[in-house]
């Protein structure tokens, strides 16, 4: 061969194993690069601990700075421990049924500050979110009200939480109560992030533990931490964390944070760690949104619906941007009240259901881009797609039926006028009794002592809502409706007037402890780890506490959404979609709610954002973990 041919070729060799040998450094070992600006229509406030119910730009952006979870969630919505946190896990069961959890922690955990992480740290957030001090902040304190010793704990009557431990440095355990268990999603119980204590509470105070369980030392009382629990609730300003990202500061006026990479940070349960040097977090107006993206002001919007995907998908089609779609884990619904009124009544949730055109509404609301469900579950959900087969052939789909409605109406008694005589026209009334609903307003009673409901709903709509616009002709308005003698009294709120009517805040105002209203207009999630217990509660102590809104008293509801999570041992997850399928279907037919429509949402982001997924349901970290700018 031609020695210019040879060393060309040597040449090429070399070449081609140096730009090998780079290019899987830079996969390795590249420093993070490059600005990531995100915009959000919903509310930025500081708020980082959602221990107090923080807005969903705020839960962005404690996804992004949290991090060394125990239990970490796979993609097919399983648990597990996260082995690069936890060196080594126990599990056990006592003599009386209790479960304890004893888990050794690997020993080069840091905080952003280069601050060692220990056991301490994780035991310091159960006792704080769990104390008498953290309720007086304006936190519940329930974070683990399933361990054994909470109440005890959580009243003060004792200074240790017996079922807390503090072992060693880097030891502690968890102990489940047998009230909770078996419990389908157990791992959750124990899915606990370190607690910087020197960003929460005062020097002065430690965690110990001398064999009764772990406590805080003398000095934690409301009055010595009441302002550093303040200050560890709002800091910003190179907040302590350990996550992928560190919160450099915050902005209230604009509404803008601003994250850099955390360098210290060891990677997440599958070792990946930030590829993205800087991410800018603002708060904007929806209706700049597309001015804002467009002019290269913002690099990503999220959870576009509706109207907007179409915008979103013709600035995809000009070229310079992407955008990914994905189905909503949640739908917008009428949020039916059981023990009040007409809807108290099943065949008259099911009647407006028949002559809701859900079809026509979803297609107003969403355009091309969202569905109808029928049932409380998301098109991304695994058992919705295990179980869906059954669902089709079983479940009712309630298509617009005014026939079916005024039927449904005639078999449940509202047969008469409201002098007591056979119904011809106008509104509907059924007799009833003292026990089905006797403190409805609008009741008449007959001189003969017989007491006349009315077939009149009283609706709560939202204000300044968009799907309350065109719910009014959907629902409020609806001429189907009016024809089968339902009459719809509409009453437009502020959000936080209609969320106190919903739950009933007689704490805030005793107007708000009185029910008024029938019908409220809303939305719901569903959180990857399916859990509806309690929801549909018959006991009076958790209804006090918010749960099961609708006031719904069924108990072959309430047993099947409690057996669906406490009577499956973890990883049985057939007998879980067989319950899971027959809460569903037995839902569907009882209707506390009634979904309206689900989205099919889109994210909509700049082309030099690559590898950008997303998935309703999983926090933004996940969206971004694996991404990096061009």
């Amino acid at each position: 061969m031609d020695k210019r041919f040879r060393a060309l070729a040597l040449l090429l060799v070399t070449s081609l194993f140096f730009a090998s040998f780079l290019s899987s450094c830079t996969k390795k070992d590249a420093e993070p690069w490059g600005t990531l600006v995100i915009g959000s229509t919903v509310p930025v406030t500081g708020d980082w601990e959602d221990y107090w119910k923080n807005e969903g730009g705020d839960r962005d952006i404690a996804s992004l700075i949290s991090g060394y979870s125990t239990v970490v969630m796979n993609d097919d919505n399983s648990l597990a421990y996260d082995n690069r946190v936890v060196k080594n896990i126990k599990e056990s069961v006592d003599q009386e049924g209790n479960k304890t959890f004893t888990f050794s922690l690997q020993k080069d955990l840091r905080y952003n500050d280069g601050t060692v992480i220990t056991a301490r740290d994780y035991v310091a957030r159960v006792l704080l979110f769990s104390s008498p001090v953290i309720k007086k902040a304006g936190s519940d304190g329930t974070l683990g009200s399933n361990y054994v010793g909470w109440s005890a704990f959580h009243s003060g009557e004792s200074k240790e939480f017996s079922g807390v431990r503090l072992l060693d440095t880097y030891k502690f355990s968890l102990t489940v109560s047998k009230n909770y268990l078996p419990y389908y999603w157990d791992k959750a119980m124990v899915q606990i992030t370190p607690l910087p204590m020197h960003g929460w509470l005062p020097e002065s105070i430690n965690v110990k533990d001398d064999g009764k369980g772990a406590y805080f030392t003398d000095e934690f009382t409301y009055e010595n931490c009441k302002d550093a629990i303040e200050k560890g609730r709002y800091s910003s300003e190179n907040r302590i964390s350990c996550g992928p990202f560190t919160l450099s500061s915050y902005d209230p006026e604009t509404k803008t944070a601003i994250l850099n990479a955390n360098k210290i940070y060891k990677g997440n349960f599958e070792g990946k760690k930030p590829k993205i040097k800087q991410i800018i977090y603002r708060q904007i107006e929806k209706e700049k949104q597309f001015d804002l993206i467009a002019t290269g002001e913002v690099d990503l919007l999220r959870n576009l619906s509706g109207e907007d995907v179409t915008l979103a998908l013709e600035l995809v089609e000009e070229g310079g941007f992407g955008a990914i779609g994905y189905n909503r884990n949640g739908y917008g619904k009428l949020t039916f009240i059981c023990d009040f009124g007409p809807t108290r009544f099943v065949e008259v949730r099911q009647a407006i259901a028949y002559m809701i055109d859900r079809d026509a509404l979803k297609d107003a609301v969403c355009g091309p881009h969202g569905t109808v469900v029928n049932g409380p579950y998301g098109l991304s959900m695994r058992m919705y797609a295990d179980a869906k087969k059954t669902l089709d052939e079983k479940l009712n789909t309630y298509e617009n039926n005014p026939d079916k409605a005024v039927a449904l109406l005639e078999e449940g008694g509202w047969v008469l006028a409201f002098d007591g005589s056979p119904y011809s026209t106008g509104i509907r009334y059924k007799e009833i009794s003292e026990e089905e609903g006797a403190d409805f307003p609008h009741n008449i009673t007959l001189s003969d002592g017989r007491i006349l409901m009315p077939l009149i709903i009283e609706w709560c709509s939202s204000a300044d809502n968009e799907v309350t616009d065109l719910l009014r002709s959907a629902f409020g308005q609806n001429p189907q409706i009016a024809a089968a003698g339902m009459q719809i009294n509409e009453t437009n709120l502020t959000w936080q007037e209609l969320l106190n009517r919903l739950y009933r805040r007689a704490d805030i105002d005793e107007v708000y402890g009185k029910p008024r209203f029938g019908v409220f207009n809303l939305a719901g999630d569903f959180s990857p780890l399916y859990d509806p217990s309690y929801f549909y509660t018959l006991d009076e102590n958790y209804i006090k506490l918010g749960y099961n809104t609708v006031r719904i008293k069924n108990t072959d509801l309430d047993k099947l959404s409690m057996d669906l999570v406490y009577n499956v041992i973890p990883g049985d997850y057939n007998k879980y979609l067989s319950l899971w399928t027959d809460f569903i279907l037995l839902w569907n037919q009882l209707l506390p709610e009634l979904p309206l429509y689900s989205n099919v949402y889109y994210d909509l982001y700049s082309g030099k954002l690559k590898n950008y997924t997303a998935n309703d349901g999983q926090p933004l970290i996940d969206n971004l973990i694996d991404c990096h700018i061009e």
